[in-house]
Order: C-alpha cells, then structure tokens, then sequence
C-alpha cells in the first residue's frame, strides 16, 4: 500500500450526496511510520461546511419524524457493514494513525458494539405527567431531540471515537454533522459511508474533512451555523477549551471528553502481580495515546521494590517499531512532533531528578515504552498528560497521601486502585477527583452502557444514555386545559 498513490476519500457528503470540495481542494495524511501519503481527503471550505449545515438542519424534521423501529434499523444496518469491513478498516487505522491490526479490529468491534447498544434505545425518550394546581389542567412533560449536532471526534481508535459520539445523538432523534479528523479521514469517512449504505435520509448524516490550516474557520463556523444545537468535542484540552468559548458565545451546550492524566494507585496489600499486568496493559497499549491511559503510578513505599522490579521486566518486553510487524506492542506515535513532546517531558523530568529504568531514548518516529521513578510533584510531567508510552512512579505513605497525589492534577477523567481490601479500596475510589475509577482494574475500562467522562480538565457531560438524553434533547412542557365554568384563568384568578 505505501508503494502506492495516496487513496482518495469519497469527498464530502451534502445533502445525502457524496461530492468534492468547492475549492476542488484535498490534502494528505501520511503514515506515521512510513512517512509516506496513504490518504488524500477533501479540503472542505468555509462555504461547504455551511452547505453541510443547511443540509442537516432541512435533514433533521425527516429523522425526528422518523419511527423508532426504522432509527433502530438504521443503526443495525450501519452495524452491519462495519462487520464487513472490519479487515480493510483495521488496515486503514494502521495506515493512516499507526495501530496495528488488533487495535483497529477492537475500534471496529467496539463500534460495532455501540451501534447495536444505541439501536435499542431509539424509543428512550419519556417524558411524564405532572400534578398541577390549576382545576382541570392536565401538565406534561416531553423531550425532545434539540436538532443538529456537531460531532468532532479524534484519530485515536477512530472508528469507535466517531461512533460512540454520533450514535446516541442520532438514537434519540437528532441529525448529525461528523467533521473527521484530518490525521484518520478515510477512516472517520467510513463510519459515514456505514451510515449511508444503511438507509439514511439524506441530511441525516452530514460529514466534512478539511486541511489542518482550515480547522479554526471550518469549526468556527460550523459552531456558529443557526441550524447547529450541541457542540460534541472529544481531543485535548486546549483546543476544546476554544470550542467551549466559542459555543458559550451562541449559547450552545457541548459535551466534551478532553485529557487526563489517569493515576493507579497500588496500596501496600495489592496483589503486586495484578497491578503489574493492569499498568502494563494501561500505560502501553496504543503507545499509550488515550485519554485514559495510565500515566501516573502511585505505589506505597512499602510495596515499591517489588511493584517496580515486577513492573521494568514486564515492560521491557514490550517491543517498539513497525505495527505492521505482529510482534510490535508499542507503535510509532501519530507525529514527530508527538514524539519531541515525550522526549521532553522525560529529559526534564531526569534533569529535575527523576530516573529512567527502561526506555527513555527516541527511535525515529517510535518511543519506546519508557518508566520514571523518583517522579514528583513539582517536575511537569507528573501534571501534564504526555500521551505517549510513559509511565511515572511516585511512593507514598498509606492512603490518605496517595488520595492527595491522585488529585493533585487539573484532570480528573480515569483512575485506578489496587488493594486487598474492597472496602478500603472503595473508600478511596469515592474520594478521588475523577469521573470514574477502576478497582482492582486498569484506568483504560469502557462499556457502552456506562457513563464515560471526567470532571475539571477532563471535560464537561458524559458519554451513555443518561448523559445523551440529558446533553442532545430538551424539555418542554405542555399544558392541556379543560373547559372551565367562568371563562379562563390566569395563575387562578378568572379572565372574565
């Protein structure tokens, strides 16, 4: 594949139809490896996204009307032919972000997974009846689908990511505008394409690509488009505290999933040997390039020797290099410039004091997994999320200290704790700065009926039915009034 010319997208698709740019315009992505074109996408213009716009807008009273029944067969049917594509999908992930093989299957598994999920879910939204104080009244509550959702999702697992933002949007009655991330286009376009071949109205589903120097004013102006209610954002911080201001600005609500960085804290009675395998598996894989992985290991003092002797032989395992190579466990990271960030982070951190006991040294466009100890507080890398294959060690003395470690952070979306003692382990889950915490399990946990997100820095709203109905519909209430002796009333008191 990378001996051949970049592979061209289907463009744009506009009112159910797929077409080129305004401009004619496109731009590459490259393989991360390679270094080679693998994707030639359209450069959506300012012009375009507000064609997009326009086309959800008209799109959304046809699939707000829509049955329940035919919503759900949409979303079965896009399921479907994700299934198919399951292999050439995953090949397209590893070509355009990286991932191997496996990792892109598991995006298209999980997707796949959520698309069936939120299928039987289209007939969510109840409202209720409410007493009233006025004779004869009868008062109602009813939610309603709030309309056009822009959904902006990133390149990490990108398959699953625009899935899991768009579908239960889509579930409860919304149209959607997908706007794919520039470093994984063809495969965001594919989750478009699911939805077209599975029967959906044209305007139900809109999606765009745009060149990287386009973003500011593509995004700017779809966020301020008339017929755009929700603002769903899931990628760092500094570009989604943008996107807030700029929602804030038209009075429109966002839900947004940004970074962490995910503590695991091993109590001294933890199985050492679980706890191992959960950062093993929580700090590495993907290169560790995932909101949720684990970055920063809290052990009591007492249980570090072991924990960290256990901890560099298990890592040091881990092969770094070409994910086409089945032996590959940590791929290149999605930029060169992601790389010099890591390395960085890691020469500042072993400037200030810390150690490196394996890794620590680039290799091209790869970095291979890498564990600090004698990290501290006061070095940047124990409050920044590296989004690389990095992991810290801080000691501590019993739980009291380790609570405060974990949430000495301006994040606050995973966490993790290890210990004997469930009690005491859900003692200091409940007392943890994050939106969620795994114990006796790893920071990187998902399930597509429970309610993903974080809170400070991690984000606003959260992934899940409850946090969908709440973000992507409104209430409205509505008053029946029965004949009435006397005329009408106002607040009780009669008209006439």
């Amino acid at each position: 594949m990378t001996d051949q010319q970049p592979v061209a997208t289907r463009g744009l698709l506009i009112d159910g139809a797929w077409v080129s740019a305004s401009s004619a315009a496109t731009f590459d992505r490259n393989d991360p490896f390679t270094g080679l074109p693998v994707t030639r996408a359209a450069a959506a213009t300012v012009a375009d996204a507000m064609s997009a716009a326009r086309s959800a807008g008209k799109g959304f009273p046809t699939w707000r009307a829509t049955p329940p029944a035919q919503r759900s067969a949409v979303l079965l049917g896009a399921a479907d032919e994700l299934v198919k594509r399951t292999e050439e999908l995953a090949e397209i992930a590893l070509l355009e972000t990286g991932a191997s093989l496996a990792v892109g299957r598991l995006s298209v598994g999980m997707a796949v997974e959520n698309l069936r999920w939120a299928a039987n879910q289209v007939d969510a939204l109840q409202g209720c009846t409410l007493p009233s104080s006025a004779p004869g009244r009868t008062s109602l509550t009813f939610r309603e689908p709030a309309g056009v959702v822009l959904v902006m999702a990133p390149w990490n697992g990108p398959i699953f990511q625009l899935v899991r933002s768009a579908v239960l949007p889509l579930a409860l009655g919304n149209s959607v505008i997908l706007r794919g991330s520039e470093l994984s286009p063809r495969s965001h376009a594919a989750v478009a394409e699911a939805f077209v071949a599975a029967g959906a109205p044209a305007g139900t589903v809109s999606f765009l690509t745009n060149a990287p120097a386009d973003s500011p004013a593509v995004i700017s102006a779809l966020i301020a488009a008339p017929a755009v209610k929700r603002v769903s954002f899931t990628g760092s911080g500094r570009v989604g505290s943008i996107i807030a201001a700029q929602a804030a600005q038209h009075f429109k609500q966002v839900v947004m999933e940004l970074g962490d960085s995910s503590p695991l804290i091993v109590l001294a009675d933890a199985n050492i040997d679980d706890a191992v395998a959960a950062v093993a598996i929580g700090g590495f894989v993907y290169a560790g390039q995932g909101c949720i992985a684990t970055e920063r290991v809290l052990v009591d003092e007492r249980a570090c020797p072991e924990f960290t002797d256990k901890l560099v032989h298990a890592v040091a395992l881990l092969k770094s290099g070409d994910p086409r190579d089945e032996g590959t466990m940590i791929p290149p990271l999605i930029s060169t410039e992601a790389v010099q960030r890591v390395h960085c982070l890691v020469t500042e951190a072993v400037n200030a004091g810390a150690s490196v006991l394996c890794g620590g040294v680039p290799e091209g466009p790869c970095y291979p997994a890498t564990v600090l100890s004698g990290v501290s507080p006061d070095m940047r890398i124990f409050h920044e999320e590296t989004f690389g294959p990095v992991v810290t060690i801080t000691t501590f003395d019993g739980p009291d200290e380790a609570v405060q470690l974990a949430n000495d952070s301006a994040y606050g979306l995973s966490s993790a704790v290890f210990t004997r003692d469930v009690a005491q382990g859900l003692s200091v889950a409940r007392r943890i700065d994050t939106g969620m915490c795994h114990i006796n399990g790893p920071t990187v946990n998902d399930e597509t009926s429970a309610p993903f997100g974080g809170v400070k820095q991690s984000g606003m709203g959260r992934h899940g039915l409850d946090g969908a109905i709440e973000a992507f519909t409104d209430v409205k209430w509505i008053t029946i009034e029965a004949p009435q002796a006397g005329g009408p009333t106002l607040f009780g008191v009669a008209l006439s």
